[in-house]
């Protein structure tokens, strides 16, 4: 009797990690509670996780702990040259760096207890593709569960804010998924990162990540091409992906005139760059919290600004750039992940992000291109607060410190 107990005993902290896992991949999930972008829950699951732990002990990796101690210093410093430290930029911009760490922490406990959570990732995956087909036929559905902001004409929002969080989702999962079963996906994973492909390209047509997608490929392409003599099924799998970007920006152009990404396309073979970025208001703003940031960080020799010197810092540079940018509105949010974290935190910020990139790094080609696109995607707007980010690094660590200990 005893022994069939054992059996069926419930891992209380290996479920309360699951849901941990499970709600950092649902990030703008409201649950009818409350409004705004990104939500808490990711944050509180982790912290339950935590404490779910018999023994009290938080494993980090190597020399966590004195990088930990430099973010804690800049945010300080950021703290005391801030203006209102009880503004509500100062709480968000809190929130976002500590909610890395916990992200990063919590999922790499995970890792190391349980291993890959495959199961998790694909089941919620699918979750947000019936939830972007069931929009395509109710579109008010998506109210009840999330805070939208997009508009008529745009694609579809899934249990995101906007299009361009569905399709940055999807974009990070398929990677999340493929790096972890160790770049040899199930014929059912191959499946599903098929179906987000093509859900970036029909359903979210976000013309960002559609960005990301071709810029992904024209890194992983040729190198996929370099180790074709050796690894045939790349071949097909290559194949596979760059046939459906091409039939799939065929089907967008000739089906879709209308779409954000076609008239951006169409922009583009009229206009200059120059000019594209100056017309396009959605573009023109991107661009100018990128410049800006990493403008500012430098002006102010990576010291850092503070939380809520960024709509000073663009008054400074509108003349600089003769008010090149002029869509956005004044704010103190930054619309890119490493430009917040250079511009707010300086030299402190980009001390610990390195640190994460650098624990990240097992030495192999195909980690370092990995890395590249990661560090050129986290220059555009990016939250920081998106679980995925923090969660992709940690399984970096955690492959690398599993690889090192010959367990891999």
């Amino acid at each position: 009797m005893n022994s069939t107990n054992k059996n069926y005993k419930i891992n209380f902290t290996k479920n309360v990690g699951a849901v941990a896992v499970f709600l950092s991949l649902i990030p703008w999930f409201s649950f009818g509670l409350l409004s705004g972008d990104s939500m808490p829950w990711p944050f509180i699951g982790y912290i339950f996780f935590f404490l779910s732990f018999k023994k009290a002990i938080i494993i980090t990796p190597k020399n966590f702990i004195i990088f930990f101690s430099i973010l804690i210093f800049g945010v300080s410093i950021a703290l005391v040259k801030s203006n209102n430290i009880l503004h509500e930029t100062t709480f968000r911009s809190l929130y976002n760096y500590f909610g890395v760490v916990i992200f990063y922490l919590g999922f790499f406990n995970y890792l190391l207890r349980y291993g890959f959570p495959i199961n998790i990732f694909i089941s919620v995956n699918i979750l947000w593709l019936l939830f972007a087909i069931l929009e395509i036929f109710f579109p008010d559905i998506a109210l009840i569960f999330t805070t939208i902001r997009t508009s008529s004409g745009r694609g579809i929002t899934s249990l995101a804010p906007e299009p361009t969080f569905f399709g940055m989702y999807l974009f990070f999962s398929s990677w999340l998924i493929i790096v972890g079963s160790n770049y040899k996906p199930s014929k059912y994973s191959i499946y599903l990162i098929y179906l987000n492909l093509i859900s970036i390209l029909l359903i979210a047509k976000a013309s960002m990540i559609i960005l990301y997608l071709f810029f992904a490929a024209s890194i992983f392409i040729p190198y996929q091409i370099m180790i074709l003599k050796r690894k045939r099924k790349l071949i097909k799998n290559a194949s596979i992906i760059v046939t459906l970007l091409i039939i799939g920006a065929g089907l967008i152009n000739h089906n879709l005139p209308d779409t954000r990404f076609v008239i951006l396309f169409n922009k583009i073979n009229n206009q200059s760059l120059r000019d594209l970025f100056f017309i396009d208001q959605s573009l023109n703003s991107r661009l100018e919290h990128l410049v800006y940031s990493v403008h500012g960080a430098v002006n102010n020799l990576f010291i850092p600004a503070g939380f809520d010197a960024f709509i000073h810092n663009s008054d400074k540079l509108d003349v600089i750039y003769n008010y090149y940018f002029w869509y956005s509105p004044p704010m103190d949010k930054i619309m890119s992940w490493s430009g917040d974290w250079l511009f707010q935190l300086g030299i402190f910020g980009f001390i610990f992000i390195s640190y994460l990139f650098y624990n990240a790094t097992d030495g192999s080609r195909i980690r370092r291109a990995e890395l590249f696109l990661l560090a050129m995607l986290l220059f555009s707007a990016i939250p920081i607060a998106f679980p995925l980010i923090a969660m992709l690094l940690a399984f970096y660590a955690y492959q690398y410190r599993i690889t090192a200990s010959g367990l891999f």
